[in-house]
């Protein structure tokens, strides 16, 4: 990794990877002013080829609570993803440019776990 950069707040906003020349990928990162991902990308050669490229939906300004609300990939449209949320931020929907909706029934999510948690010998099951 060489040509490291990074943003006012310390957050890494481009690398290369690769020995140099055309075999080099370039990636560079962009935030919002609440520090959340709003792009990605990763690119080499000349003419320039896109090896990946992402940007996030958060609704800045419009609700934005930390929720992703759509995920955009730039070089494949057909793998854009969207979300929707209730009232406690979970997810009750998801679904890509080439499904319908996916209700948060058919989602797979784990069960929730009992946790032990011990501090001091003394311990306690969450």
């Amino acid at each position: 990794m060489t040509g490291a950069t990074y943003g006012p707040d310390g957050a890494i906003a481009g690398f290369i990877n690769g020995s140099g020349g055309a075999a080099a990928i370039t990636n560079l990162f962009s935030y919002n002013k609440r520090l959340q991902p709003l792009a990605m990308s990763a690119t080499f050669g000349s003419p320039v080829q896109t090896v990946f490229s992402i940007s996030y939906d958060f609704h800045l300004g419009n609700g934005d609570n930390g929720n992703v609300w759509g995920i955009t990939n730039n070089k494949d449209t057909t793998r854009n993803q969207s979300f929707t949320y209730d009232a406690l931020n979970r997810v009750i929907a998801e679904w890509n440019a080439g499904t319908a909706s996916e209700p948060a029934a058919e989602i797979s999510i784990p069960p929730a776990r009992e946790r032990d948690f011990c501090y001091l010998n003394s311990c306690r099951n969450w």
